[in-house]
Order: C-alpha cells, then sequence, then structure tokens
C-alpha cells in the first residue's frame, strides 16, 4: 500500500461563496415548489394546509415525536386552564 502524498488546499472565500449561492438557489427553487403546491391545494380545497405542511417537515426532519409532545403540553395546559 502506498501512502498519498496528495495535499488538500484549504477552500477560499470565493469558493465558500459559490457553494452556498448553489445550495441557496436550490432552496430558493423548493419554497417555489411549496408555495405552488399550497396554492394548488387551496384551490382544490384542502383544509389545514399549514398543520399538513407543520407535520410534513417535522416528518422530513425527524422531529414527529417532538411535535407531538408540543402538542400534548399545550392540549393539557388548555385542559387545566378551561375547565
Amino acid at each position: 500500500m502506498t501512502e498519498s502524498t496528495e495535499t488538500i488546499e484549504p477552500m477560499t472565500a470565493e469558493q465558500l461563496f459559490e457553494k452556498f449561492v448553489v445550495i441557496f438557489n436550490e432552496i430558493e427553487t423548493l419554497d417555489l415548489d411549496v408555495k405552488e403546491l399550497t396554492e394548488q391545494a387551496k384551490e382544490d380545497g384542502i383544509e389545514d394546509i399549514t398543520l399538513i405542511k407543520s407535520v410534513a417537515r417535522a416528518k422530513a426532519q425527524g422531529k414527529v415525536s417532538a411535535e407531538e409532545e408540543k402538542l400534548k403540553k399545550k392540549l393539557e395546559k388548555i385542559e387545566e386552564l378551561v375547565k
């Protein structure tokens, strides 16, 4: 086995900038897709679109359990205060 003598150059600010631009362009495209999908859902008469988006985001981020806990706490507080 031979050892690699290849050195990796550190990233420059310009390279970092370009990488960020690519990522933010992708995010912008995805945000537009979400807006278009939301408008289509409104036109189709789907209710609770904001809630559906919130649950979808939580699932995509692996945070469904955390969202459930928040909602349980909120429900408990409602029941406590509105007896």
